[in-house]
């Protein structure tokens, strides 16, 4: 009987120990997804700064945060289409956004998540 007992308790703690493992990786997967969000939106926020203060010859670039690199790119003549591409810990995020630059401003016609 003691026997059978112990092994029911053993079955029962390794599987907790195992849900709890699996849980604590997907908590960590996220964590890493809501960063990357994070550097994206950074490098369009400093993407619309420079077109505010230069929106004829600003066409983007590779901005630094920490050790992780956003990679922006900026295209059209008076409606830009500006795309932000971050990555941390093998997650992916890129936005892309579409603004109006005229009259010496910057509006955010359309924001989307592309990945």
């Amino acid at each position: 009987t003691l026997l059978i007992f112990t092994a029911i308790a053993v079955v029962i703690i390794g599987a907790a120990t195992l849900i709890t493992i699996i849980n604590t990786q997907s908590i960590s997967v996220v964590s890493n997804g809501n960063y990357s969000y994070k550097l994206a939106e950074s490098g369009i926020e400093n993407a619309v700064l420079r077109l505010l203060r230069n929106p004829d010859t600003y066409t983007g670039e590779t901005m630094l945060i920490g050790e992780n690199s956003v990679v922006i790119t900026v295209s059209g003549t008076d409606i830009k289409t500006i795309t932000s591409q971050a990555s941390f810990a093998g997650s992916i995020k890129k936005i892309q956004v579409t603004a109006d630059t005229q009259n010496n401003k910057v509006t955010i016609l359309t924001w989307k998540d592309l990945q």
